[in-house]
């Protein structure tokens, strides 16, 4: 606690190292970094340590439980020991605070008269005093505290005694990383201690290096210590993003401006397996970005996995993952953060009309809203915010806190985004919010997780959500899938939250004249009832009928449902009432509207995502929305408006607005669906429902202006029309009747 000289540790030390006078580092275990206490051991008994200084700031040192009782976590300061007997010492001159430059190690190669001189280091019990030099970060020349370049592989055991590690040493204030390799394969980074590093705190761009049990306490943002007008870039208390099948076990990066481990993740097929590392006290506790800047490919993951991660005290996001890999999560805990996980997977753009199956599956993870709902220190921002505030306008923060007027806090996970590129504008990456149009494809699985602790009436009336729609999800909000779904002391009315749709959107370099459809098309699969609280398999969906006939400038309404759908073949008006009385996504007697998470929850239905996509040359050109899909015409009907992505182009005006013609739909299978087109149909379109491998069919009758012949294909087979004339020798059709028409009953696709 704050105000004491004593603490205790968990674990036994060693008490030949462990003495009077040694330096110690005590991490922070809240939201700000720099309530890091770096001490001096005036005395220790056993596992008792005096301090020679009374503590300014409480460190956490507690076991947590859910309600239940069925899972715990632990949340302790670590307490790493600075001193060793070996010291390599920067020379402290009185410029140093500003010029930065200290000492440095290099381990590397060169060849001198047609002869190569390899190094090597085996490096343990060292003390690195005031090490690396501020501004020297590239691979060519590191000039880290400890810095291994082309040192190429590492071989256990060589005969020759030549392989290399750095076991047990302490990085004590370093004006640049403390370890970097480049290069450099296999080596073993085993129970180091840092301290105080600039933008990075251990940096890997090898392949099969091991760090086991190393500790990494305060990494500075280089923005902030600099004062730059604007950085966007995040980097890591970890930085793996170069770094190829990695060793990553019972690590602890705590009080890191930025993330605590930056990187692309482990790759899925890779015999080894991550474990028991813990991250607090960041802006980010796991941050991926692969698309900018880009990563050096040194082959295609297509897969990876985050596995056995603690996060917790995440002032924005616990995991925010900017990918173009398939991700897989497993046995993680997230405690008390922003946002636990933000799935944004990107690639290929949807304009090249391929289809790369991604998606993101979580197993086995627990997510802990407050860690104690009765300590608000979540509003007490942290110091490093103000440069996200003022100098990148907000935009490396994470938005959705108090959200347009409503008192939103915490989130478990964010429905997902799945775009074709990333960020606008070539930024590393702005407000989560994609700058190109959805993918082709996309989901979430979710099996066997926890929410725990996320309830209203949180710090400053914040009410906290388990699962979010993404509110820089303009376009799409791709499915969620679940399954095992667990509440423990989660109210009802915060199991689910659903965004509404941004006003401001509705101009012409946007979604033009209409509500985007991103906040208005999410979808939740309840495949055991668990979420929607009753234990019967259901669905969970957006009100797409939100402002229908209400505010003009949502521009929805009977107005914009196009006029070939209200009107019989011989000319007449059909009233709406008459054919489509009832608005928004189809539902049935057994939904019901609930007002705290904006959504119907609803049983007896199959809602499904059906994408009808434009293949004509001119997609981006020609607007074919709004696009109206109605289910069941009659007096059950239901009509839904797609309005379709909006423009990502960087021009203003009707004239070079670039928007695909690609359109997301909520339908229900089993059903017959009527869809007609504001303006002239496409030649080719490809129509797909998503997530009913071997479910029910879906009919969809399309509206065609004229009469010409129309072919349909499954996949590459062709499938003949039922009034194919069979006796005649060249392709005809018999005459048009409705017994020709296709049924629900049909075994036939197409």
């Amino acid at each position: 606690m704050a105000g004491d000289n004593t603490i205790v540790l968990s674990e036994s030390v060693d008490p030949t190292y462990w003495t009077t006078g040694a330096e110690i580092i005590i991490a922070p275990t809240g939201f700000e970094p720099m309530e890091k206490e770096k001490m001096t051991i005036a005395s220790i008994d056993g596992n008792t340590i005096t301090l020679n200084d009374t503590l300014q700031f409480t460190h956490l040192g507690s076991e947590y439980s859910l309600e239940d009782g069925s899972r715990s976590w632990n949340i302790s300061a670590e307490v790493g020991l600075l001193s060793r007997n070996i010291r390599i010492i920067g020379q402290s001159y009185p410029e140093i605070g500003e010029e930065q430059f200290g000492a440095r190690v290099l381990v590397s190669k060169f060849t001198q008269d047609g002869t190569e001189y390899r190094g090597y280091a085996k490096i343990s019990n060292v003390e690195f005093v005031r090490g690396g030099q501020e501004g020297w970060t590239d691979a060519f020349d590191p000039r880290y505290a400890l810095a291994f370049l082309n040192h190429e592989d590492s071989v256990d055991n060589d005969e020759y005694n030549k392989e290399s590690y750095v076991k047990k040493c302490a990085f004590n204030y370093n004006y640049n990383a403390a370890i970097g390799t480049f290069n450099t394969n296999n080596v073993l980074i085993e129970d180091n201690v840092v301290f105080r590093t600039m933008e990075y705190g251990v940096r890997d761009e090898g392949i099969g290096n091991r760090f086991l049990h190393n500790l990494v306490v305060l990494t500075r943002f280089v923005g902030i210590h600099k004062d730059q007008r604007q950085n966007f870039f995040k980097r890591g208390c970890f930085y793996f993003k170069e770094s190829l099948d990695p060793e990553f076990k019972d690590n602890a990066a705590a009080g890191c401006e930025r993330a605590g481990f930056a990187g692309t993740g482990h790759i899925c097929s890779s015999s080894k397996r991550w474990s028991n590392n813990v991250i607090h006290t960041v802006q980010d506790g796991i941050f991926t970005n692969t698309y900018n800047p880009p990563v050096e490919v040194r082959e295609d993951k297509d897969c990876v996995v985050f596995r056995g991660f603690f996060v917790y005290k995440a002032y924005d996001y616990a995991f925010y993952l900017l990918t173009h890999d398939t991700v897989e999560m497993e046995d993680n805990i997230i405690v008390d953060s922003g946002v636990g996980i933000h799935p944004f997977l990107i690639r290929p753009r949807p304009t090249t009309h391929n289809l790369e199956e991604k998606h993101l599956r979580i197993n086995n993870t627990l997510f802990v809203g407050r860690n104690d709902p009765s300590q608000c220190d979540t509003d007490a921002e942290p110091s490093y915010l103000w440069f996200d505030k003022e100098r990148n306008n907000g935009g490396t923060m994470w938005p959705g806190r108090n959200w347009k007027g409503y008192a939103t806090g915490h989130a478990g996970l964010l429905w997902p985004i799945f775009s074709g590129i990333g960020v606008p504008l070539g930024k590393p990456w702005v407000n989560g919010k994609p700058k190109s149009f959805p993918l082709l494809t996309g989901q979430v699985y979710l099996n066997d997780n926890t929410f725990a602790n996320f309830n209203p009436g949180q710090c400053d009336g914040q009410f906290d959500s388990a699962i979010r729609t993404n509110p820089r999800g303009d376009d799409m909000q791709f499915p969620i899938i679940s399954t095992g779904t667990k509440f423990v002391n989660v109210a009802e009315s915060s199991r689910v939250w659903m965004d509404r749709p941004i006003m401001k959107l509705v101009v012409n370099e946007h979604c033009v004249d209409m509500h985007c459809d991103g906040l208005k098309k999410a979808l939740l699969i309840d495949t055991d009832g668990e979420i929607i609280g009753d234990g019967i398999p259901g669905t969970i969906i957006a009100d797409a009928a939100y402002e229908w006939e209400g505010n003009p400038s949502a521009g929805l309404g009977y107005y914009r449902v196009p006029k070939t759908m209200v009107t019989t073949v011989s000319g007449d008006k059909i009233e709406y009432e008459d054919k489509l009385p009832n608005t928004g996504i189809v539902r049935n007697e057994q939904c019901t509207w609930v007002e705290e998470w904006h959504a119907y929850k609803c049983h007896g239905l199959d809602h499904r995502l059906l994408i009808i996509e434009s293949m004509d040359i001119d997609t981006l050109d020609r607007r074919l929305s709004p696009v109206a899909v109605l289910a069941n015409p009659g007096a059950d009907g239901y009509i839904d408006l797609i309005n379709g992505p909006q423009d990502f182009s960087c021009c203003f005006g009707y004239a070079c607005q670039k928007r695909v013609s690609n359109f997301y739909s909520i339908i229900a299978t089993n059903m017959m669906y009527e869809i007609h087109l504001t303006s002239t149909p496409p030649i080719h379109m490809r129509y797909r429902v998503k997530n009913n491998d071997g479910g029910n069919p879906v009919l969809l009758k399309v509206y065609f202006p004229k009469p010409q012949r129309i072919d349909i294909f499954v996949g590459d087979r062709f499938v003949s029309p039922n009034n194919i004339d069979l006796t005649s020798e060249s392709f005809s059709m018999l005459p048009a009747d409705d017994s020709y028409i296709p049924s629900l009953s049909s075994e036939v696709e197409g």
